[in-house]
């Protein structure tokens, strides 16, 4: 086995994951006897997977042999599957020479409020990075080339110079294919240090096909493959999910809950909002956050803040006083993320939101302000969204509880432990 693992690192080889039961080989008739190993496994490395980068391997049935058949389908095709294209900003856009000067033209241009500047940049951005692309001089593969050629020259003058454009322009294009593949990997733990171009592209293929969903089921048991069914089974969950169950007005058991608010707090919290909060709010966001619809991201507003900031915050501070209603920015495109290998059903999904940077600025600048005040609002008791408490210590809790409840023996004072399901909280 030690051989086999170093086999696999040596030759950067790593597990492709499976479609169907998790096991390939079974034994035993009984529930005593029975016994069920996953044997048999793909391995693949990074060239393979950009060759067959929709790839599954299926754990196929059996009916007269103890191991599973393996079946792998490198170009799978479902029914109904279509490839939506969105717009979305690369942060390896801000290390071409004309982006800056294109930005500030088009930002420039007459336009009657920030959406529709914000739109126009989003659109003609596109157009500019795809026209760039075409006149594109040298690729690496050819600038690669062209140093191997000078390398072998006589080292004159002119060679030598010619040798370190070469080398400027080779890095500046590996920066911007490392700068791309660092966005799509959303690895924001790893320092620039440490950045590494084929882990970031190994982490992106792979995040690529552990949020591929395959096939669901519905609520009355029936397996969906085809993608526009898939996408109905989501809506009735998520219809379900954020429907009323009856619950009737809350306002008895708001009167119990004590006043925590001086009025020197909420004049505090009720005092005017400056462009100064805007920007505070912008910093502490992380710039390669995956974007919302527009397909501007945190980078976009944080590079081109000399440009756009004014705008910004106006917009952002006429909103936060009641002047501009939320209605065009509040458009939030709901992300699945798998919470267990090869997930079925919705509840095996943990749904994240992209809500578009505008809308994000405005509830980070009520956030900062709250900050001051929350701990007294919330609990002792509750465990998170308080600075210092974590989530987690929710299960040392509940250990601590049971643990106690089940070790009580003698006393007139009795306890009990109430679970309840919290998906709808």
């Amino acid at each position: 086995m030690d051989q086999l693992c170093s086999v696999l690192e040596d030759c950067a080889l790593d597990d492709i994951g499976f479609n169907g039961p998790w096991f390939t080989w079974e034994k035993g008739q009984s529930q005593a006897s029975n016994m069920r190993v996953r044997l048999d496994r793909g391995v693949a490395n990074n060239e393979w997977w950009n060759l067959f980068p929709d790839f599954n391997l299926y754990h196929l049935p059996h009916s007269f042999s103890d191991q599973r058949p393996l079946l792998l389908h490198t170009n799978p095709r479902r029914q109904g599957e279509s490839r939506v294209w969105h717009f979305r900003f690369e942060a390896s856009w801000l290390l071409e020479n004309s982006c800056k000067s294109t930005v500030h033209e088009l930002w420039q241009l007459p336009g009657e409020n920030l959406l529709e500047k914000l739109c126009r940049v989003s659109s003609r951005l596109d157009a500019w990075f795809r026209k760039l692309k075409k006149e594109k001089k040298f690729t690496v593969a050819e600038l690669n080339q062209k140093l191997e050629r000078l390398n072998e020259l006589d080292p004159s003058d002119d060679v030598l110079g010619d040798l370190i454009e070469t080398k400027l322009a080779l890095n500046l294009e590996l920066d911007k294919n490392e700068l791309y593949w660092e966005q799509q990997a959303r690895s924001n733990w790893l320092r620039h240090g440490d950045r590494n171009t084929t882990y970031f592209h190994r982490i992106a293929t792979q995040r690529k096909k552990k949020n591929r969903v395959s096939k669901l089921i519905s609520s009355d048991n029936l397996e969906v493959t085809n993608e526009e069914k898939m996408g109905e089974v989501a809506r009735d969950y998520f219809v379900s999910l954020f429907s009323s169950n009856g619950v009737e007005n809350c306002e008895r058991i708001l009167n119990g809950i004590e006043q925590c608010i001086s009025d020197d707090m909420n004049a505090s919290l009720e005092r005017e909002f400056t462009r100064e909060e805007v920007y505070a709010a912008l910093l502490t966001m992380s710039p390669l956050k995956a974007a919302g619809e527009d397909g501007l991201g945190v980078i976009f507003y944080k590079h081109f803040w000399h440009i756009v900031g004014d705008d910004v915050s106006s917009f952002c501070i006429s909103a936060l006083n009641g002047d501009f209603p939320l209605d065009n920015i509040n458009h939030t495109r709901i992300v699945l993320i798998p919470k267990v290998t090869d997930p079925t059903s919705m509840s095996q999904f943990r749904p994240i939101s992209l809500c578009n940077v505008i809308y994000k600025l405005i509830s980070k600048v009520l956030v900062i302000r709250f900050q001051a005040v929350l701990p007294l609002c919330i609990d002792e008791a509750q465990s998170a969204f308080v600075l210092g408490r974590l989530i987690t210590n929710n299960i040392l809790a509940a250990f601590e509880i049971l643990h106690s409840l089940r070790n009580k023996r003698q006393g007139r004072k009795s306890f009990f432990a109430l679970k309840l399901d919290m998906s709808k909280a």
